[in-house]
Parts: C-alpha cells; structure tokens; sequence
C-alpha cells in the first residue's frame, strides 16, 4: 500500500525520505485555483495518478496553496485589479472551499486517509523586494514599479497584510478540513515562531525572494506532524543536502552570470556594427 505525496514544487522536500511505498508527485507552479477547474490540465495528471494506484493508496497528501497565496494573489491585484481580499467570486474562503470540495469527490477505491498540508509562508520582505520577487517569477510586468501601482494596491504588499494573509488562508483551510473531518497538518506550528513570524532558521541565507523556505531544518518537524514519527533523519545528512543545495545554486549564479556576460557583448557588437553602416550610409549620401 502506498503514501502518496501531491502538490506543487514544495512537495519536493519530502524526497529527503527515503521510503519504497512513498511516492512523490510534483507539479510545478500548479495552484488550487487551476486544479479544481475540471478543464485543468495538472488535474487530469492528478486523476491518472490515482487511477494508477487505484485501490492500493493508504494514505495521500495534498500540498497545494503556496502558489494561490504568494503569486496567484499578486497576478490578480496587480494584472486584472482584482483582489481576493475582497472579491466575492475569488477570495481565499471560496478558493478553500472549492479545494477540499475537489478533494473529497475523489474515489480511492477503497478507504483511504486525505490530508491536508497548509500552505506555506514567506518570510518578511520589503514592497521593493515583494514586487522584484514577482518579476523574478514572471508573474508582473518588468516595468511595474512602486509608482506605477494603482491606488489602493499598495498598502496590500506590506508585510503585515502578507503575514494576514497567509494566516487567513491557513485558517480558512483548517475550517474546512474540520467540516469534511480531513486531517489538517499546520504549517503555520512548523514554520512560524512566537511572534508568527518564519523561523529564522528556515529563511534562505542568499535568497529571501526564493518562494520556498529552507526544507531542510523543516522536515523533520514537517514529517512528525505527518504522522510518521518512526522516521529520523541524520542531521548531518540534512547538512550536506543543504550545503550541495547552496553550491548548485552558486554553480547556477555563476553560469547565468557567464551568458549575460556573452548576451551583453554580443548587443555591443550589434550596437557598434549598425553604428559603423550608419556611418557608411551617411558618409555615401554626403
């Protein structure tokens, strides 16, 4: 019998367990307000998924929701004016409401435990730093700045209003999961201190606009809040992961740095090359 992990690129921490029944399946920049569109193609790949494994699943884990909050909230405040604080067709108690909704109409073949991990949360960072990370991702305009906001949207990127938002959401989940009597794992224990601020240890030490926090401190606590306290990592494991993690990525700053290096010569010679026929043209009509 399988335990089976679903969701979008987060999901991946749980790779960290090594475990022959366990199976995990992740859909990059999938959200919840994508897979519970029947047109969906992620949602297609889901119901394969559990077609695959029909009648051989124990338990399953839903893992979706970082991207609704921290991009999908961004692509309608700023691209289409609509704000999910707000809005009485897309907001985050409908989105919740239509995730477990989604969830509960799955067919398993047999009995079969649904849990639901909370979304998880970013940790503080500036409005500058808020709209860079967007642009970074493609979500918003390059040309998006500060100024350019509309009245009203500005204040909504205040960390205070991410910290709110985030905790509205993981309650409106909570809420939700209670009514369907699905098992509800809080990121909200895991990943926030006293202050319900992101632990320190979880922030990434080059990169705060990456969208996922450090998994490697996490797991631990993320997995014993899953029920699998029978599983212990090596610390000294996780340390290794985390260090080969931070080299690959200097390995992948270092060769992006070499291409732009190359894409900015090669527009300088273009520049210079058009200049001198310029030039030529001129000097042939004088």
């Amino acid at each position: 019998m399988y335990t089976i992990f679903l969701g979008s690129s987060s999901v991946s921490m749980f790779t960290l367990i090594r475990h022959k029944d366990f199976i995990i399946r992740k859909f990059k920049g999938a959200s919840i307000m994508g897979i519970v569109k029947e047109e969906n193609s992620i949602r297609k790949q889901i119901l394969k998924i559990i077609s695959k494994y029909y009648q051989k699943i124990r338990r399953i884990f839903f893992c979706f929701g970082e991207v609704d909050l921290h991009f999908g909230y961004f692509h309608n405040l700023i691209n289409r004016g609509i704000d999910m604080d707000t809005d009485k067709n897309k907001n985050f108690d409908t989105l919740s409401r239509n995730y477990l909704e989604f969830i509960d109409s799955l067919d398993f073949g047999r009995k079969c435990e649904k849990i639901i991990i909370g979304p998880f949360p970013n940790c503080e960072l500036e409005i500058n730093d808020v709209l860079r990370k967007q642009k970074n991702y493609n979500v918003i305009d390059m040309n998006v700045t500060k100024s350019s906001l509309k009245p009203g949207i500005f204040h909504k990127l205040e960390y205070k209003y991410q910290k709110s938002r985030f905790l509205k959401f993981h309650s409106l989940l909570h809420k939700y999961c209670l009514q369907y009597q699905y098992k509800f794992i809080s990121t909200k224990r895991v990943c926030l201190n006293k202050n319900l601020d992101v632990k320190k240890c979880l922030v990434h030490k080059y990169n705060k606009l990456n969208i996922h926090l450090n998994w490697e401190p996490m797991i631990q606590e993320l997995v014993n809040a899953c029920g699998f306290k029978f599983i212990h990592f090596d610390k000294n494991f996780l340390k290794k992961k985390q260090l080969l993690f931070y080299d690959k990525r200097e390995q992948r700053n270092q060769a992006r740095k070499k291409e732009n290096t190359k894409l900015e010569k090669k527009t300088a010679k273009k520049m210079v090359t058009r200049q001198k026929k310029f030039s030529l043209k001129r000097e042939k009509k004088e």
